[in-house]
């Protein structure tokens, strides 16, 4: 029999099964507002990385949410978070200047913004 978290339905049929590991969120990194510089490239400011000893105890997993100021396109959310890597237990992330570019024409923006997002990282 499997150990870990097991629920059943009334008809006794399983319903979920958590047999090795369970998510865990470490941490949330908040992206400011920014604009391409005048040359059309990122302001080096906006890259960055942190460590988190944590990191060592799980495989990553991240996801983007929107940040206070951010205007729903359309219906819903559109937002562009920056690349995201993970060596040992430095996370990085880095915005590239022809992906905010392509991003920018793909949701129709009038501004020349990126950001305005959170970074959600954690491990399972």
């Amino acid at each position: 029999m499997p150990v870990g978290l097991q629920t059943w339905r009334a008809d006794g049929t399983l319903s979920l099964s958590i047999t090795t590991r369970l998510p865990k969120v470490l941490g949330r990194i908040y992206f400011p507002s920014f604009n391409l510089t005048a040359g059309g490239s990122v302001p080096s400011n906006v890259n960055g990385s942190l460590q988190d000893g944590r990191l060592a105890n799980g495989e990553l997993f991240y996801f983007f949410t929107p940040g206070g100021n951010s205007r729903p396109y359309y219906d819903g959310w559109a937002a562009l978070g920056p690349a995201v890597s993970l060596s040992g237990t430095t996370l990085s992330w880095i915005w590239d200047a022809d992906t905010v570019r392509a991003w920018k024409a793909a949701t129709l923006s009038y501004e020349s913004y990126a950001g305005d997002c959170y970074l959600n990282y954690g491990i399972f």
